[in-house]
């Protein structure tokens, strides 16, 4: 093992104690706070390891943590009960990591968080617009729209950018630019017309005892319990560590065209 390959493990292991997290997380609201103008933590890090501690001891939320195998979502997180107000001691409350984006997702929906710094951040709002022009549904941002729908983010992301038509048989565009959107009936029975004509993919499904069987995306996705989005990528060879497991008796999934 190599200095670099040490001092990485050696990383990872500090940040997964309660006073190298707590160390991360502090280190993290400096960085935030200088970057958006903002009035610094009203606290050192030693009373915020202090206060991580006493708070922890209530809800147990680092041990559930480690329990969970150190699950992202499951980290501890610090969040703000007012927004508009700085780091202090009785202006934070330990949650999740997955609570806490819930609670910054919710409070854009309500208006109550209107930092523009925070939406330029990757926090935009998008649209899922049918090849009919209606809009389907309204998303947070790019990871909310992948989370809900199964549905890569970059593919989305260039559609709103103008870098392709469509993705996934939808339009999706910045809300905030929704108005500049033109949406005539010829360009969208154009894309309609271009959407259908596309062929299909199907997927082959190899078992182990030397079998195999094709089945539509939908249908592979129901029998294995998945995204269609999760299904293509492993078809593709497209897999990474987060990518879901295929059963036992399935060797491996392939693309094959209807």
């Amino acid at each position: 093992m190599n200095r670099k390959e040490y001092m990485k493990m050696y990383n990872e292991k500090y940040t997964r104690t309660i006073k190298g997290l707590v160390k991360k997380i502090y280190a993290h609201q400096i960085r935030n706070t200088k970057h958006r103008g903002h009035e610094l933590p009203k606290y050192t890090e030693e009373e915020l390891y202090n206060w991580f501690i006493t708070e922890n001891s209530k809800s147990c939320i680092y041990e559930n943590w480690v329990n969970s195998n150190y699950d992202k979502e499951l980290i501890p997180s610090i969040d703000r009960l007012i927004n508009t107000e700085t780091y202090s001691i009785d202006n934070i409350q330990l949650v999740t990591w997955k609570r806490n984006k819930e609670l910054a997702d919710e409070g854009i929906r309500n208006g109550s968080i209107q930092n523009p710094t925070l939406l330029n951040n990757g926090l935009r709002m998008v649209v899922q617009i049918d090849l009919f022009g209606n809009i389907i549904n309204e998303f947070i941002s790019f990871s909310e729209a992948t989370r809900i729908t199964g549905i890569d983010h970059r593919g989305i992301s260039d559609v709103c950018r103008n870098i392709r038509k469509t993705f996934h048989g939808f339009i999706w565009a910045y809300k905030d630019k929704l108005n500049d959107l033109i949406l005539s009936k010829n360009y969208l029975e154009v894309l309609r017309k271009k959407y259908n004509n596309a062929k299909p993919i199907a997927i082959e499904i190899h078992f182990n005892d030397d079998t195999s069987t094709i089945l539509s995306t939908k249908k592979c996705a129901e029998l294995l319990n998945m995204s269609m989005h999760n299904v293509r990528k492993i078809a593709k060879g497209e897999t990474s560590k987060k990518s879901p497991k295929l059963p036992n008796n399935i060797i491996k999934l392939t693309i094959k065209e209807e």
